[in-house]
């Protein structure tokens, strides 16, 4: 009489295989259950009706940030070369020490030569605003934060020491100015106004993303609940105050490093006679060249902005009647778990929230 009961999953090793090796496994075998089910059936419904939460995920978002990086360095590229064939890289020993003076602080900086330090300004100026701040800016825009923490972490302190050292230079040029001279007689103060700017902009984003890196480290429950700071703190990092605090960056930014290009070529040839700038017009093209292709790239950085901006919002009209209609057709469908799955469990295992604690799973696996 042959045996009719249901047997056990047992999982059967060969004498031959080694010890550890599983060779085949017989029995049932787990599947979805009814929660995980409603839970995918709810991210298609999203889907489908345009309302993802999930951005996908084009091939236009990676083509403006290719151009931008093509665009961004071939520009500073230019700009370096445009300094190179203007002669202001022709002291670059003196502008190597005075920059280490800086960092140690072994010499005093007042009366020190202002071309050097113009030239100082220049260099630092096209590394941080035109390499190092659109990189950082470019990570936060488009790339995925959880994948890129510690780039963003590393490449934040890297702006930050940058952005302390061009504040510095900042100093030491308007202290080596003549005495009784006015920025209006020099056409600096459009230029002193937005690197303010453009400093402050730099260090609130800075703060943004450092405090962002602390949520990711599971302190955002201990800050947020600091009284009255902790939801001051939480609006003004979240996603709608980054991304807005992103946009003000680039347009500082951009205007910024028009004015100072202006100004640094206005400086170079103000001075000089129509028959000497009309033999410079090779460094004159260069210097226009590699400025219009600087700004070119620093206007993708902004179309950039949009095109994330216009992928995480939810600018799609679903009518209403669609809407419940779809709602009931889903209700209907996982009328199961939707009646009996309601008590609070303590052994279900949820994936969403990787957590059995009650109130936060509602997991239900069965064999199939």
């Amino acid at each position: 009489m042959e045996n009719t009961d249901e047997k056990p999953a047992v999982a059967s090793v060969s004498s031959h295989e080694p010890s550890g090796q599983v060779a085949s496994i017989s029995g049932p075998v787990l599947s979805l259950g009814p929660t995980r089910l409603l839970k995918n059936s709810e991210k298609n419904l999203l889907a489908r009706l345009g309302l993802s939460t999930i951005p996908a995920a084009g091939w236009g978002g990676v083509l403006l940030v290719v151009l931008a990086e093509l665009l961004l360095f071939c520009g500073a590229a230019g700009r370096m070369v445009s300094l190179q064939t203007s002669g202001q890289l022709d002291r670059v020993e003196e502008v190597q020490g005075m920059f280490w003076d800086m960092l140690t602080g072994a010499a005093k900086l007042t009366k020190t030569d202002t071309k050097v330090i113009n030239t100082l300004h220049m260099i630092t100026a096209t590394l941080g605003h035109l390499i190092l701040v659109p990189q950082l800016y470019m990570l936060v825009v488009f790339a995925d934060e959880k994948l890129t923490l510690v780039l963003q972490l590393v490449l934040a302190m890297l702006v930050m020491v940058l952005a302390l050292v061009m504040q510095t230079v900042r100093t030491v040029l308007e202290q080596n100015e003549p005495e009784g001279s006015d920025c209006k007689e020099e056409d600096t103060c459009l230029h002193r106004t937005w690197a303010w700017m453009l400093f402050i902009n730099i260090i609130i984003f800075l703060t943004i993303i450092f405090i962002r890196v602390l949520f990711n480290m599971r302190l955002k429950n201990w800050i947020v609940r600091i009284k009255c700071v902790g939801p001051i703190i939480e609006f003004c990092v979240s996603r709608r105050s980054r991304d807005f605090q992103c946009l003000v960056l680039i347009i500082t930014l951009s205007v910024t490093v028009l004015s100072g290009m202006i100004l640094n070529t206005q400086q170079l040839y103000r001075s000089d006679q129509p028959e000497v700038i009309e033999s410079k017009t090779v460094e004159l093209l260069i210097d226009l060249v590699s400025a219009m292709v600087c700004m070119v790239g620093l206007l993708v950085l902004v179309l950039l902005y949009f095109y994330s901006h216009t992928s995480y919002s939810h600018t799609r009209v679903v009518a209403e009647h669609r809407v419940e209609q779809e709602l009931v057709l889903l209700g209907e469908r996982h009328k199961q778990v939707l009646v009996r799955d309601k008590t609070v469990s303590k052994t279900k295992y949820c994936p969403v929230t990787r957590s059995a604690r009650p109130g936060e799973s509602g997991q239900l696996l069965r064999p199939a």
